[in-house]
């Protein structure tokens, strides 16, 4: 509930492979609240879900959105 009085907005960010996802949850699980999700069928990081504060926001703005030019 604190997500959707706060901020309730999700934003779709585009990485390169598992390891830069990683390398990201890394970076940022000890600031904000964090889940890693798995794809089951082939074992591997698939994304990563971040609390958004505007600290945070500002802090991913050098990763491409995701769709951005599509």
């Amino acid at each position: 509930m604190k997500w959707k009085l706060e901020s309730n907005s999700i934003i779709c960010l585009s990485v390169k492979d598992e390891i830069e996802l990683k390398k990201i949850y890394q970076k940022f699980k000890d600031l904000t609240p964090s889940i890693i999700f798995y794809e089951p069928d082939v074992d591997e990081m698939t994304s990563l879900c971040l609390y958004g504060t505007s600290d945070i926001r500002k802090k991913l703005r050098s990763l491409p959105l995701l769709l951005k030019n599509k």
